[in-house]
Parts: structure tokens; C-alpha cells; sequence
């Protein structure tokens, strides 16, 4: 019996396609727990579990009454700032479908909040996406005020946390959010490499995703270039994939959104190429079967243009066949 392993290379339109792959992709058993994670989250008596669950599982049409009662109950009882616990309360109430009016103390504040000057980029943010989610109009005056108060508040803070909310809303600011493309860059500076492997952000898997969706919906929405290069993104998605244990509806939600983006991106998306059984090739049977998807384990979309491989012997390093 021999024990072979494939190196492959693809060939789409990159002068260095074999920079794209990665070694692994969400499987089933994955997709299947996440969905226990979000069905824990509907149950869970924490907010903002609730918001990230409603993102990713509709509810049976039995549980949409006792769940939306839940939800204002918990909202009102929310220790979270009140931009924050209104952001949940919306887009929960959007996702489930609840029928219960929205208090007229948090339409005040949700009004109020869209052209107040923020003292942080995290309230700009959730402020707008409460504003978008209740239906106000975001005008061109509005726009350039929320512009600029986003580049005063990243005049005093200037983290990661404060970078990645920043570019998530200039990213939908149109011209008044130009300015913080220039950015980015010194954001991806301060990725930490892990073992040659991986890149992530002190902070972990919430600040990882929040910059790099941040920074993805940013360069697109201005038309520029992906805001990493191959290798980079080969590297984030590692990351995420070694990150696929998470088990907090939030953890999951972002971690599919980040691998979502990345898949999506045509020119730099990494490529999962593996076996697709245990890689032993019998005397009786000399075939390998080579999986080629994405990262979420989906077909590739439009299918590659050619894919050659490489077989080397795992005992002696010999080339067997190329």
C-alpha cells in the first residue's frame, strides 16, 4: 500500500495560483453545529445572542410570538448601552418578524442619535444601523456629518476596535467616507503572524472579522483593490478556519461573515484543493480523488480553468507522477 499526498496547482488568472490554497473548508459537521449554536442563541436570555442568532436561522412560525415578547423584555432589561441594546432590538425584531411597536423612547433616541456627535466610532456605528433599520432617511447632509464626526473620533482613538467600526460605516457614507480608505493599510500592519500560517489581531477571532469585513466593504463600495494581497488572505482564512470551534452565536456569525467575504473576492478568494478520501492508494485501485471548493466548502464559481497535480511519495519524497 502506498501513502501518497497532492500538491496542486490552479490555474486561474493569477501569475501565482498555488499562493491561493488552503488545506482545509467548513464541512458539514460544521455548518450542522453552527446551526445548534444559533438555536441555543433563540433560547439564550442574553440580548445580543438573540440578534446574531435572528441573523442566521428563521424561527418556526409557533415561536415568532413568545420570542418577540422575549425580546423587548430583554431590551428593556439590557445593562448594554442603550445605542447598542436599540441596534439588537431592531434587527432582531426585522429578522423575526415581530409585529410589536418599537417604544417611542427608543424611536427619540434612534433619531436623535443619527446626527449627534459621537464620542466613539462604535456608537456611530450603531447608531446608523439603527437609524437604517428603522427606516430614517440618511441624506447627503447627514452623511457628510457622520463623516466628519468619524474622522474626529478616530483623531482621539485610533484602535482596531475603533478602525474596524469606522470603515463598516464609511463604507455606506458614499464620498463623505473616502477618507478613511487610507486607512486600512495601517490597520493590516498590526496582524500578528502565527507560526508562518496564520494572521490574525490581538483580540482575537470579533477583532479579526470586524477589521477585515470592515476593510473588504470599505474598498469595495469606493471600487479600489482588494486591501490584501493571496498570500494575506490565505493566511486570515486559515485562521479562521482553525477558528471553526467557536460556540457563541456572535463568534460563529462573524466567523461565516469574514469567510463569506473572502470567498467572495474573486482575484485573491483561497482555494481549498485536498484529498477526498484518506489519501491511500491501492495496488488494485490506483485513483486519488482531489476536492477543489471554497472556503465554505461550496463549488467554485466559475469552475477553474485548469488544475494540474503532483504526486509525491510520503516514505521517499520521490516524484511518482506530475
Amino acid at each position: 500500500m502506498l501513502i501518497l499526498v497532492v500538491l496542486v496547482a490552479v490555474g486561474w488568472a493569477n501569475p501565482s495560483p498555488t499562493q491561493r490554497t488552503v488545506s482545509s473548508h467548513l464541512t458539514r459537521q460544521d455548518q450542522e453545529r453552527f446551526a445548534k449554536v444559533f438555536v441555543e442563541g433563540v433560547k439564550s436570555n442574553d440580548l445580543q445572542s438573540l440578534y446574531y442568532a435572528s441573523l442566521n436561522m428563521a424561527l418556526p412560525a409557533d415561536d415568532v410570538l413568545s420570542t418577540c415578547k422575549r425580546l423587548f423584555s430583554l431590551h428593556s432589561e439590557s445593562k448594554l448601552n442603550d445605542f447598542e441594546k436599540n441596534f439588537y432590538l431592531l434587527g432582531a425584531r426585522k429578522n423575526f418578524g415581530c409585529k410589536e411597536a418599537i417604544p417611542a423612547k427608543v424611536e427619540s433616541a434612534i433619531k436623535a442619535g443619527l446626527t449627534k456627535d459621537a464620542s466613539t466610532a462604535q456608537e456611530i456605528y450603531y447608531n446608523f444601523h439603527s437609524a437604517k433599520l428603522f427606516g430614517f432617511t440618511v441624506d447627503e447632509k447627514i452623511r457628510t456629518t457622520l463623516g466628519k464626526n468619524l474622522q474626529t473620533v478616530l483623531k482621539k482613538d485610533d484602535s482596531l476596535n475603533s478602525l474596524g467600526h469606522a470603515f463598516a460605516v464609511a463604507a455606506e457614507l458614499g464620498s463623505a467616507g473616502t477618507f478613511a480608505y487610507d486607512r486600512i493599510e495601517e490597520a493590516f500592519v498590526q496582524a500578528d503572524e502565527v507560526d508562518g500560517r496564520m494572521l490574525q489581531f490581538e483580540g482575537g477571532l470579533s477583532i479579526t472579522a470586524l477589521i477585515v469585513n470592515g476593510g473588504f466593504k470599505l474598498a469595495t463600495s469606493l471600487s479600489k483593490p482588494a486591501p490584501i494581497t493571496p498570500e494575506q488572505a490565505v493566511k486570515f482564512a486559515t485562521y479562521f478556519l482553525s477558528r471553526a470551534s467557536v460556540q457563541t452565536p456572535k463568534g460563529v456569525s462573524v466567523l461565516l461573515e469574514a469567510l463569506n467575504m473572502l470567498a467572495s473576492q474573486k482575484t485573491i478568494a483561497p482555494v481549498c484543493i485536498r484529498l477526498a478520501d484518506n489519501g491511500q492508494l491501492l495496488p488494485e485501485s490506483p485513483v486519488l480523488s482531489v476536492r477543489v471548493c471554497d472556503l465554505l466548502g461550496n463549488p467554485l464559481s466559475p469552475a477553474l480553468a485548469a488544475l494540474s497535480t503532483t504526486i509525491v511519495s510520503r516514505t521517499s519524497n520521490d516524484v511518482l507522477v506530475s
